[in-house]
C-alpha cells in the first residue's frame, strides 16, 4: 500500500476551503474608486460558466461587467484527482476611458482550522544563507514578499499553514512582486494574495491579473503532504517531453572558460566541435550540450548583452554547424539568452530606443543596465519573434533564459502616480507570454528559466520551465548544496546540480563530487581535455546517477539525515516498482563518524540492498528494518544502496 496516494477524505478536504455557491463569495477581493468589493457584486451583472477541460480538471470562469464597462472575472481551477484548487483574477477595461483607480486586488479568504503553524522559506537570497525554512505558531499576522521585483528572491511562493485537524499547501504563481497576508483568526486564518503594488487606472482594452493561488490539502505528517505535492507536481505542473512523457534526466557536457575566456565567450565553430568528437571518442556522451553566456558580440565580456546574434567572427554560420553535429550524435543542444536585460550603446538600444527602460541608481548615476520594456505590445512580440526564429534556424532544443538585476526600480521609476504596478503587471503577462509562445510554436521545446539562479523559480513560471540553474550559490560547495537539495526535492523537483568541490581555484571532481550532485540533471563538469582516469570516472558514476535520477522524478521522497556541513542521507522509494534508493555521504568536516537513520519501510516486505559502487548486497526483512540502519564513513566518502523488495511469504 503506498501511504502517499490520494485519498477521499484528501478530496473532500478541499471541497471546504474558500466554496462558493454565489458570485458575491467568490474568494476574490479589490477596490474600485472608493468602493471596496469583495466577490463580485450584482452591479456587475455575474455570470458563472463552467468548462470539464479533461476528465481531470473543472475550470469555473466567474465574469461580470458595470455599467461603465470595466470587467472582472474569477477562474477556479479545481482538479479531480488531487486534492487541489487554484484561483486566479482579471481586470479588464471594456471601455474608451481609462478606468477608475483599480487598487488592493487579492485572491483568498477563509480557512478554517484550529492551533495553525505556519512553515515558510527564505528562497534564492544569493548568498549562503537561502533555501532555508522556519516554522512558528500563527499567533501573529505573517506578511511574506520577495524582493526586488523576482518571485523567489528572498521568500519561496511555497508555504505550508498545519492545524490540528489537516495541513494545507499553499503556493504562488507570480514572478513579479507578491505580497502574501496571513492573519489568524479565532477559529482559523484569513488568506490574502495579490501583486504588492496595485493602484492603476486601466487604459481601454487592457488586462490586470492577480498572481495565482494554488491550494493542496491533506491529513498525515510532513512527509505525505511533501509527497502529494511531488505527485501533482510531476503530473499538473512540469512540463513535458515533445512526446508527452515526463521530462527525462539529463546529463550535460560544455567548455567553461575555453581558450581563458569567461563563461563561454571563446567558443567557436571548431572548438566546439572538436571538444564534441573529443568526448564522444573517449566514451562520454551526454544528453545535452551547453553553451551558455557570451556567444554575441560582447567584447568577451558576457555581462554586455543587447545582440542576440552569434559573434560572426567565432560562429560565422551561427549555432547550425554545432546543432548539426549534435543531432547527428542524438544530442540535444542549449542556448543561453537574456532578452530582459540590455545595456545602453548595445544593438538593440540603438534599434528600439521607444522600447528601453531606464532607472537612477541611488548615487543619482544612470544605470548602464537597461530593462527591455514587455509591457509594450509591438516589443514583446518582436522579442517573441526574435528568440523564436534563432530557436528554429539555430536548432535550439532547450532555451535558456536568464535575469540578472532586480526590474522593480525600472517599474517604480517609469510609472505614472495613478498607474502603480501597471508597468510590472503587464512586463510579468509578456514574459509568461513569451514562454507560452515559444513553447507552442516550437514542440517539445525545454525552458529553464534562470535568474540570478532561482529568483522566479514561483509556481506560474514553473508550469511551463524547469529551473537548471536553480542557484548561483555554491555550486562548488557539497554541504551547502545539501541543505538546498533539501528544499528542492520537496517542492520543485526536477533541478540539475554541478559534480564538482570548488577549493579554491581547484575543481575537485571525484567520487565525493559526483555523488554530492546526484539530482535530476547535472552537469559532470568534465572538461573534454582532462586525463583518462576522469573519463574513467564519468563512466563509472552516469550510470549509478542515470539510475537515481529516474527514481527520483517517479519516486517518494524522504528526507532522512540532513545537517549543515556534517552529513547526508536521503531516500527515495517507488512503491509502484517496489524500488528505491538509499544515499548516504559523510561530508568533509562531518565530526561523526556513524550515523543512524530510520529509513521508510515496508514492514510486511523483505529487502535486496545493493551498494552501486561496491556491488556488495545485503538482505533485510522489513520488520528488522523497523528500528533504523547505522552507516560508517571516513570523511568525504558516501555510498548509495539500490533495492527491490517484495511481499513475504505466508
Amino acid at each position: 500500500m503506498n501511504i502517499n496516494t490520494v485519498t477521499k477524505e484528501d478530496m473532500l478536504l478541499i471541497k471546504d476551503i474558500f466554496p462558493f455557491t454565489s458570485a458575491s463569495q467568490v474568494p476574490f477581493a479589490f477596490s474600485l474608486g472608493d468602493k471596496s468589493c469583495k466577490g463580485i457584486p450584482e452591479e456587475f451583472s455575474p455570470c458563472c460558466e463552467r468548462v470539464h477541460t479533461d476528465s481531470q480538471c473543472i475550470i469555473d470562469e466567474i465574469t461580470g461587467i458595470n455599467k461603465s464597462g470595466f470587467m472582472v472575472r474569477a477562474r477556479k481551477k479545481e482538479y479531480l484527482d488531487f486534492p487541489v484548487v487554484e484561483w486566479t483574477a482579471f481586470a479588464s477595461n471594456r471601455a474608451r476611458s481609462d478606468s477608475e483607480i483599480f487598487s488592493s486586488a487579492t485572491v483568498g479568504g477563509f480557512i478554517k482550522g484550529t492551533n495553525p503553524v505556519i512553515s515558510c522559506g527564505n528562497g534564492d537570497t544569493r548568498d549562503e544563507k537561502g533555501f532555508k525554512r522556519a516554522s512558528k505558531k500563527l499567533d501573529e499576522p505573517v506578511f511574506i514578499s520577495p524582493s526586488g521585483g523576482r518571485g523567489s528572491e528572498g521568500a519561496s511562493p511555497f508555504i505550508t499553514i498545519s492545524f490540528d485537524e489537516y495541513s494545507v499547501i499553499l503556493a504562488v504563481g507570480w514572478p513579479g512582486s507578491w505580497m502574501m497576508a496571513v492573519v489568524p483568526t479565532e477559529n482559523g486564518v484569513k488568506i490574502a494574495l495579490g501583486q504588492k503594488r496595485c493602484s492603476m487606472r486601466i487604459k481601454p482594452l487592457e488586462t490586470m491579473r492577480t498572481p495565482s493561488l494554488t491550494i493542496l490539502a491533506y491529513k498525515g505528517d510532513e512527509n505525505r503532504g511533501t509527497n502529494l505535492w511531488r505527485k501533482f507536481y510531476f503530473k499538473h505542473i512540469m512540463p513535458c517531453e515533445a512526446d508527452g512523457q515526463k521530462l527525462k534526466p539529463r546529463m550535460f557536457l560544455h567548455t567553461f572558460g575555453i581558450d581563458g575566456k569567461n563563461e563561454f565567450c571563446g567558443i567557436t565553430t571548431e572548438n566546439q566541435i572538436n571538444a564534441i568528437d573529443e568526448y564522444l571518442k573517449r566514451g562520454a556522451k551526454p544528453d545535452a550540450w551547453w553553451i551558455d553566456a557570451g556567444w554575441y558580440s560582447c567584447d568577451f565580456d558576457w555581462w554586455k548583452t543587447g545582440d542576440w546574434h552569434p559573434n560572426p567572427e567565432q560562429l560565422p554560420d551561427g549555432f547550425r554547424p554545432i546543432s548539426d553535429k549534435l543531432h547527428e550524435n542524438g544530442i540535444e543542444l542549449l542556448v543561453w539568452f537574456e532578452p530582459e536585460r540590455i545595456l545602453e550603446n548595445s544593438k538593440f538600444y540603438y534599434q528600439h530606443p521607444e522600447w528601453v527602460l531606464r532607472r537612477k541608481k541611488e548615487d543619482g548615476e544612470e544605470d548602464i543596465c537597461c530593462l527591455v520594456n514587455y509591457a509594450d505590445k509591438d516589443c514583446l512580440e518582436y522579442i517573441i519573434d526574435m528568440l523564436d526564429n534563432m530557436i528554429k534556424v539555430s536548432g535550439i532544443d532547450i532555451y535558456r533564459q536568464d535575469f540578472n538585476f532586480d526590474p522593480l526600480p525600472f517599474w517604480t521609476q517609469n510609472e505614472a502616480p495613478d498607474r502603480t504596478g501597471a508597468l510590472e503587471n503587464l512586463h510579468i503577462q509578456g514574459v509568461l507570454k513569451l514562454f507560452d509562445e515559444l513553447r507552442q510554436r516550437n514542440p517539445g521545446l525545454v525552458i529553464d528559466c534562470c535568474a540570478s539562479g532561482g529568483t522566479r523559480n514561483d509556481l506560474d513560471t514553473l508550469r511551463r520551465a524547469v529551473p537548471l540553474q536553480y542557484t548561483d550559490v555554491a555550486l562548488g560547495t557539497p554541504e551547502i548544496k545539501q541543505v538546498q537539495y533539501l528544499e528542492m526535492f520537496r517542492w520543485i523537483p526536477y533541478f540539475r546540480s554541478h559534480a564538482q568541490e570548488q577549493k579554491g581555484d581547484k575543481r575537485i571532481k571525484d567520487e565525493y563530487a559526483y555523488l554530492t550532485a546526484f539530482a535530476p540533471s547535472m552537469t559532470s563538469m568534465l572538461e573534454y581535455y582532462e586525463p583518462d582516469r576522469d573519463f574513467r570516472l564519468f563512466t563509472k558514476m552516469e550510470p549509478i546517477w542515470r539510475r537515481a535520477a529516474e527514481m527520483q522524478l517517479k519516486g517518494d521522497f524522504y528526507p532522512l539525515y540532513v545537517s549543515d556541513g556534517e552529513w547526508y542521507a536521503v531516500q527515495f522509494d517507488v512503491p509502484e516498482e517496489k524500488t528505491g534508493f538509499i544515499q548516504v555521504i559523510r561530508n568533509a568536516d562531518a565530526k561523526s563518524t556513524a550515523i543512524d537513520v530510520k529509513p521508510f519501510i515496508r514492514a510486511d516486505e523483505k529487502y535486496v540492498f545493493t551498494n552501486a559502487l561496491t556491488n556488495e548486497e545485503k538482505r533485510a526483512d522489513g520488520a528488522g528494518l523497523d528500528t533504523g540502519l547505522s552507516f560508517y564513513s571516513s570523511a568525504r566518502r558516501g555510498e548509495i544502496w539500490f533495492y527491490k523488495s517484495e511481499v513475504k511469504e505466508i
